[in-house]
């Protein structure tokens, strides 16, 4: 069974199955749902070892799911997003980590089950985890926005793809010191600027590996220097190189 791989501006979504377990050391708030019925281990760099049918994670909780050749899910919202902001304060409340309820699991893990054999519409798909993420966090809407400023830095960061960050400049443009903005960055989104824009670079070469273009060209293209940098960037994070993720027997690629 092949794999696929959804990709919209503030999230990313995976559904499919590995040939080895998977290491996840992300930027994002990542849930992983089993999609075979039975509990997955995950192992956490303090070495505990937990047995979930879907856990949620915080960004850089450097995770080992043990799946191989096992169908899961894992949904990742990058932390540009309103839901990363939301969950990320849920999940500070519960050391990090946090099980979905089985009743849930039982509900969604089936639709997801269905969409991994008969690849469905981006919207579909997005309906369907956002009404999950709404059953995590009915009150949402509560929980406090992310500063404008920094999203507004964030955003740009995406849209331009600078060669480095400026933050001299950012925070002028804002009316703040760099310092000042440096710091308001990494608390609101969890990240330096730069890693961010690091992120943000590894997010859009990966939404270019099923251009045709040379693997270099797209490295390049998304600002990495060349394209060893950008598959060490791949394989730190997201444990795949470009050229299994661009091989279309192995994953199909959905830009959303």
């Amino acid at each position: 069974m092949g794999a696929e791989l959804y990709l919209w501006d503030d999230q990313f979504v995976w559904m499919g199955s590995l040939a080895t377990d998977n290491v996840s050391n992300r930027y994002a708030v990542t849930m992983m749902m089993s999609l075979d019925g039975k509990p997955m281990d995950v192992t956490l760099a303090t070495g505990d070892v937990i047995s979930s049918r879907a856990l949620l994670v915080l960004p850089r909780i450097k995770a080992t799911l043990h799946a191989s050749l096992r169908p899961f899910m894992s949904v990742n919202w990058d932390p540009h997003s309103r839901e990363f902001h939301a969950l990320s304060q849920v999940l500070s409340e519960h050391g990090g980590k946090m099980h979905l309820p089985d009743a849930l699991v039982q509900q969604y893990a089936p639709v997801f089950t269905e969409i991994l054999n008969t690849p469905s519409s981006c919207g579909y798909l997005a309906g369907q985890i956002k009404a999950l993420f709404q059953a995590i966090c009915p009150d949402y809407y509560n929980f406090p926005q992310a500063d404008a400023r920094v999203l507004c830095v964030a955003n740009r960061l995406r849209e331009e793809l600078p060669s480095g960050v400026n933050a001299d400049a950012l925070a002028t443009e804002l009316g703040l010191s760099a310092g000042r903005l440096s710091h308001l960055f990494t608390a609101q989104l969890g990240i330096s600027m730069r890693n961010f824009l690091l992120w943000a670079k590894a997010r859009r070469a990966i939404g270019e590996l099923t251009s045709g273009r040379r693997l270099t060209d797209i490295a390049l293209g998304a600002g990495f220097a060349d394209s060893a940098h950008f598959t060490r960037t791949l394989q730190q994070h997201y444990s795949v190189t470009p050229s299994f993720l661009a091989n279309d027997a192995e994953v199909s690629l959905h830009r959303c």
